[in-house]
């Protein structure tokens, strides 16, 4: 899938890894952030092969809270 991650109002600094559900998370993130920083990034993500499209996003951060937006903009075929 082709998307732009955001985070929105972290209140820590912190990473968030996606990869394809039942898979094994990477040690690339897909984005990173600070506390109080609002980013996004582009990213071209690999799902599940059975089609299902279901994607695991895991959150890396020691406590506090942020908002991801996630926007599918494409995908391969």
């Amino acid at each position: 899938m082709a998307v732009n991650l955001t985070d929105v109002s972290p209140s820590q600094a912190g990473d968030f890894r996606a990869f394809p559900a039942g898979g094994v998370a990477p040690l690339a993130t897909a984005l990173s952030w600070s506390a109080g920083q609002t980013r996004a990034n582009n990213a071209i993500l690999p799902v599940t092969t059975d089609g299902s499209s279901a994607l695991t996003v895991h959150l890396d951060m020691a406590a506090g809270t942020v908002q991801l937006v996630v926007d599918v903009f494409g995908y391969f075929q």
